[in-house]
């Protein structure tokens, strides 16, 4: 009796290899021109606030982070949404997808909560109601 096992072997392109279509050559070109704004810009913010002549105020700590928010989304958030949208797929493993999903999750919430903040603090000092 021979056993005869098939190995197969990764050398040839594969069905989930990347196609280099005008959908993915778009998607990749906006995608990524999102994301170095999104990190270009933030960053700047972040530099003109720590490089200011005058003395830091109340609200510079909303917009600190604001931007330190959104820097991270841009930094740790949109690269792998970019290749999982190019994919149409997850293409690493399980356990970066919890990590990517943890930061996306925990950042998104501390811009959406800082924006509740500023609106909150614009509206105290529109008011006169003193913080308390």
């Amino acid at each position: 009796m021979h056993n005869n096992t098939n190995l197969t072997t990764n050398n040839g392109p594969s069905s989930d290899d990347l196609t280099w279509s005008f959908r993915t050559i778009t998607i990749l070109i906006l995608c990524s021109l999102i994301t170095i704004l999104t990190i270009l810009g933030n960053g700047l913010v972040l530099i003109s606030i720590k490089f200011r002549l005058r003395a830091p105020s109340y609200s510079d700590y909303f917009i600190v982070s604001l931007c330190l928010a959104d820097f991270f989304v841009g930094l740790f958030v949109m690269p792998f949404m970019t290749i999982h949208s190019l994919h149409l797929r997850w293409p690493f493993h399980y356990r970066l997808c919890y990590v990517w999903m943890s930061i996306d999750f925990t950042c998104s919430t501390a811009s959406f909560l800082t924006l509740a903040s500023m609106a909150l603090d614009r509206y105290w000092a529109l008011t006169g109601i003193p913080i308390l």
